[in-house]
């Protein structure tokens, strides 16, 4: 949160979560080549442009390998992918600089090992994943918590949640609270 970035959405999802606010009808098709000259486009003049490949779940896409490296070795950029953790195919993710992980369900070994931090979503009723898997999950991983989006309630439970984990952290949509698109 707060870093200016890139957003790369990639349309459709494996899984079907009743809370998930994603319209995940494909708006645009692009080729690799016309996502690299977009970021390209928008991204910084001077420096890495952070570049956030997000989705729906972005390893369902078979062209999501080519897409990486073009963008390697087109722009320089620093790399972040934002996953489910359901992972479909785990070839590519030791190609990004930084892999954020929103369990849904409890990832696989493949997934973890490669995942630098857990964004972990609450409702008004508690975190979305089981407080049993809490400890493998959350094992030498930064940790943030972040409330459903108009889940009345949801910003109170991570409050109470940050004051039993104070080593974890909030994060917030702020795409949304700045209305961005």
């Amino acid at each position: 949160a707060g870093t200016l970035a890139v957003f790369i959405r990639l349309a459709g999802c494996n899984l079907n979560c009743r809370f998930c606010d994603t319209d995940h009808r494909p708006r645009y098709q692009m080729t690799v080549k016309d996502i690299v000259e977009k970021v390209k486009r928008l991204g910084r003049d001077e420096g890495k442009t952070h570049v956030v490949i997000t989705g729906g779940e972005p390893t369902i896409h078979s062209l999501l390998e080519k897409l990486v490296v073009a963008l390697k070795k087109e722009v320089n950029c620093f790399i972040q992918l934002e996953t489910n953790g359901s992972a479909p195919r785990t070839d590519c993710l030791g190609l990004f600089d930084w892999i954020t992980c929103s369990p849904k369900q409890i990832p696989s070994e493949a997934v973890l090992k490669h995942v630098d931090e857990l964004k972990l979503l609450v409702s008004r009723d508690g975190l979305l994943v089981p407080e049993k898997v809490l400890p493998k999950l959350t094992q030498g991983k930064k940790v943030y918590i972040q409330a459903l989006w108009r889940d009345k309630g949801a910003a109170q439970k991570c409050l109470e949640l940050l004051k039993e984990h104070p080593e974890w952290r909030i994060s917030f949509q702020g795409h949304k609270t700045l209305e961005l698109p």
